[in-house]
């Protein structure tokens, strides 16, 4: 006998207003998903049901029992209060009254002040509950392997002490001459706003009106179980079935809306709707249209059998025969760039004054964007260097500094290539600084060279050498100007600035410290990103020297101590990259104090790589370079939107390392 699965899915309900359910006003390209299974401490990889309480945490209903997350850990429960076995979990809903409603194979279960407690008393017949549907008046609609039960709000009895027996509940109208035509079994129940209550059975449909029962639609495809009820009123319902996915019963009448094609986001985004899970993922389908405008793709990603899912604010948990998946959004966009250029590490990036935007490549490349993807602009400016900095000047000659190949110049009709030999300080450059005086630096190891040209267009250089005391080569790869117009450098020698000629060293509250980069914001702050001692946020005193204000760690949310660059968006905000992803310490705006961090399971890069540098366009795109590739966002549509979670006390370790357990559910 064919093996028919079930999607258990959580009741859905829709309404036709301006307030209907959206996800995104511009949808992100694409999304992240991230695996839990039996190896991250689920009891089991088959998830039946999900759900949140009140508090927030996750529950998920397992072929093992119950199992509760807190964002890190899978807390496991097997038997409600009296040893009661939990079984398999079906369906887990909330209440208006923030009760767990839980359903299994062995009966209902509802869990409350930290209590599991089976309702229901075990007898010979049937105890599967199959779907719940809490009432606004308290009453309990279930849908079990007796039929359709309703249990009066009087009857329930939440601490067991007084238990119902199901049978007794099956609703009057689903008697033994029903049952013999239709079958016992109920899958589905679901309830419009008239008051009209939907059931479903394999390929059945059924509505209760007004006390009276009756069989509206059988779905004729072969095996097309219907898995979902989105009823609209007492003429008019949409289910999702296995095969045909979604479909309508309108006054009688069926008609399939196989989801075959997706309506354009634009024309969608305001029309209202519903997600359901299809064969190919997740759809947000308008009812109103017949047609979804967004899908989420599962089938890509190996998910093969979802039975059900729960949109928590801007990410949705899917359940699975397989685990858990989160899927969340993805606003990080990574070009694929192997058919311009062989190697993947990139170093810089850069905007010309007519909007060209420009990425620094391996062996001398760069590349150039444009609608169609990027393509090469200059090839081997050096012969094997990498491109780490570049840089526009006045007369629109493009500089560009190399890892070890010095200096070169891109003219209107040539390019020119410059060395140690030709008064450079060092042939490794990572930035350039432009002061307000209009001199520019090109800053590198050992110092930096001023790049000087005369009226007649001929270059030459002006030296600034700092020989290395505590590191190999005295790498610096950044600058800023203070406010009297002394050049401050950060680099593994620590803070060095020029005076009289010469580049000195600078001690912070005292002490040597080595940065790895340095910016100024809008607001003339500085900011250091360091190894081992996280961000630090400076000011120039009345003596024009940086003294220290604030250091971000990781106990102030940072994701890691070790940053390698920086940024300050349009906005004034602070980006900082390090090798597991990037970081916004928000000064601005609804981010104002708020940190926060962004890696591989938001969709950037994978970690692990050694260079990272940011840029922002004049859109305000944000275009990190590393040495794993080029990715690149739009912090406007990034969502900051998630309050902090409430911090709930759920054991306490004592010094002797015993665990004291103040959530008194049982496991």
């Amino acid at each position: 006998m064919k093996k028919i699965r079930f999607l258990y899915y959580l009741c859905l309900l829709f309404v036709f207003a301006c307030s209907s359910v959206r996800l995104f006003s511009q949808p992100p390209v694409s999304y992240t998903f991230e695996f839990y299974n039996s190896s991250h401490g689920l009891p089991s990889s088959e998830i039946n049901a999900l759900a949140k309480d009140e508090k927030g945490f996750l529950w998920l209903g397992t072929a093992a029992g119950l199992s509760r997350y807190d964002g890190y850990t899978f807390h496991n429960y097997f038997y409600a209060e009296g040893n009661e076995l939990i079984g398999v979990v079906k369906k887990i809903i909330a209440d208006k009254q923030k009760r767990l409603w839980i359903g299994s194979g062995a009966g209902l279960f509802c869990y409350h002040n930290n209590k599991i407690v089976k309702i229901n008393t075990a007898t010979a017949a049937p105890q599967s509950i199959n779907d719940i549907l809490p009432d606004s008046d308290g009453d309990l609609w279930l849908a079990t392997g007796l039929g359709p039960v309703k249990i009066n709000s009087s009857s329930i009895d939440v601490t067991g002490q007084k238990k119902i027996i199901l049978q007794d509940h099956v609703i009057s109208q689903w008697d033994d001459n029903f049952k013999k035509k239709h079958g016992n079994m109920a899958f589905r129940i679901a309830k419009a706003t008239d008051g009209s209550v939907y059931i479903s059975h394999f390929t059945d449909i059924f509505r209760l009106y007004e006390n009276n029962l009756e069989w509206i639609h059988t779905d004729t495809v072969q095996n097309n179980i219907i898995i979902s009820l989105f009823p609209v009123s007492k003429t008019k319902i949409y289910y999702d079935a296995e095969a045909t996915e979604m479909n309508v019963v309108e006054n009688g009448k069926a008609k399939r809306l196989w989801v075959n094609k997706l309506l354009p986001t634009a024309s969608g985004s305001n029309k209202p709707g519903f997600w359901y899970i299809g064969t190919s993922g997740l759809y947000f389908f308008h009812p109103d249209l017949g047609v979804a405008s967004q899908l989420i793709n599962t089938l890509e990603k190996n998910i093969f059998i979802p039975n059900t899912f729960l949109k928590d604010d801007d990410f949705f948990w899917v359940a699975s025969f397989d685990g858990l998946v989160k899927i969340m959004p993805s606003y990080f966009t990574s070009p694929t760039l192997s058919a311009v250029t062989d190697h993947p590490d990139f170093y810089s990036f850069y905007q010309l004054k007519n909007g060209k935007l420009l990425a620094g490549n391996n062996r001398g490349i760069v590349l150039e964007e444009k609608k169609s993807g990027f393509s090469v602009f200059k090839k081997n400016l050096v012969s094997k260097a990498e491109i780490k900095a570049m840089f526009e000047d006045e007369r629109g000659w493009l500089w560009t500094g190399s890892g070890y190949q010095g200096l070169t110049v891109v003219k209107q009709n040539s390019v020119e290539n410059y060395t140690k030999q030709d008064g450079l300080h060092d042939n490794s450059l990572y930035a350039f600084l432009l002061t307000k005086a209009g001199k520019l630096f090109a800053i590198g190891d050992a110092g930096m060279t001023e790049i000087i040209v005369d009226k007649n267009n001929a270059i030459s250089f002006k030296k600034f050498i700092y020989e290395p005391r505590i590191s190999w080569h005295a790498n610096f790869h950044s600058g800023i100007e203070a406010p009297d117009g002394t050049i401050w450098l950060a680099g593994q020698e620590g803070l060095i600035y020029l005076k009289n000629g010469s580049l000195q060293s600078f001690k912070l509250n005292n002490k040597l410290l080595p940065v790895n980069y340095i910016i100024a914001d809008k607001n003339g702050v500085i900011w250091m990103a360091t190894n081992s001692e996280g961000i630090l946020k400076c000011r120039f005193n009345k003596n024009n020297e940086p003294e220290l204000i604030q250091t971000f760690t990781p106990s102030d949310g940072l994701a890691s101590s070790n940053y390698l660059t920086l940024l300050a968006d349009h906005e004034n905000n602070i980006w900082a990259g390090s090798s597991k992803g990037i970081s916004l310490i928000g000064q601005t705006g609804k981010y104002t104090n708020r940190i926060i961090n962004f890696d591989k399971t938001d969709g950037f890069t994978e970690p692990g790589y050694g260079y990272i540098r940011l840029f922002q366009d004049n859109k305000y795109r944000i275009w990190a370079t590393t040495t794993a590739g080029i990715i690149s966002f739009q912090p406007s549509e990034l969502n900051f939107s998630a309050p902090a979670p409430t911090v709930y006390i759920t054991g306490v370790k004592t010094k002797n390392s015993d665990w004291i357990n103040t959530d008194y559910t049982k496991h």
